[in-house]
């Protein structure tokens, strides 16, 4: 079981962190990888953004992109660190995705903060999630799929909202820590359930998926 030990190393974190088997294990870890790098990204937001003339709340939007791209991604290379520490590789990783994302606001590419956030959809199945988080890596991928049959044999017997509810959560809850409301609405409104039962429904899930 992972601790609050923020020393432990960001490399064991962002392979953690994308572990399927283990959604609990997963969002712990995610949450210890952006509090063991956040504040690191915070100063060098702070800086790209009084360089580029960009507000506080485009920097801190771009710092959350930057990890939702490297927990969906995970195209770190610790080959390349050439012998240095792994944990200063993966700031200088991270730093280079912020760089690139605050570059796309100054130019407007992301000047809708909202707009990215908007397209999440429902998960109706493990291959709506397996399209989510396929990177174009062929080895990566493969081991997406197996993981996603894997996840479609402990997901036998579920109902089909229980299903639906527990891939959507699955898919965003470990970036966002929650949903955000409009997607909860769109849960209630394919389910036909209250948010009060759809939580309930999320716990039962989870029990289901550690009994299989």
């Amino acid at each position: 079981m992972i601790t609050g030990d923020k020393e432990i190393s960001g490399w064991d974190l962002l392979n953690k962190m994308t572990d399927l088997e283990n959604p609990d294990n997963a969002r712990m870890s995610f949450r210890l990888f952006c509090a063991k790098f956040g504040h690191r990204l915070l100063r060098y937001a702070g800086a790209c953004c009084d360089k580029w003339g960009l507000s506080i709340a485009d920097g801190e939007r771009a710092i959350d992109i930057t990890f939702e791209k490297a927990l969906r991604h995970h195209s770190f290379n610790p080959s390349k660190c050439d012998g240095k520490d792994l944990d200063k590789g993966i700031e200088i990783w991270l730093k280079r995705i912020l760089h690139n994302v605050l570059y796309d606001i100054k130019v407007g590419r992301l000047s809708n903060l909202e707009s990215k956030e908007d397209s999440l959809e429902v998960m109706g199945d493990t291959k709506n999630l397996y399209d989510l988080w396929a990177t174009g890596n062929e080895e990566d991928d493969e081991r997406l799929k197996k993981a996603m049959l894997l996840l479609d044999e402990k997901m036998k017997g579920m109902s089909e909202n229980m299903r639906i509810i527990y891939l959507t959560y699955m898919a965003y809850e470990t970036q966002h820590h929650y949903l955000p409301r409009y997607l909860t609405a769109k849960l209630q409104e394919i389910t036909g359930l209250p948010q009060s039962t759809i939580k309930v429904y999320k716990q039962r899930a989870k029990k289901y998926i550690q009994n299989h």
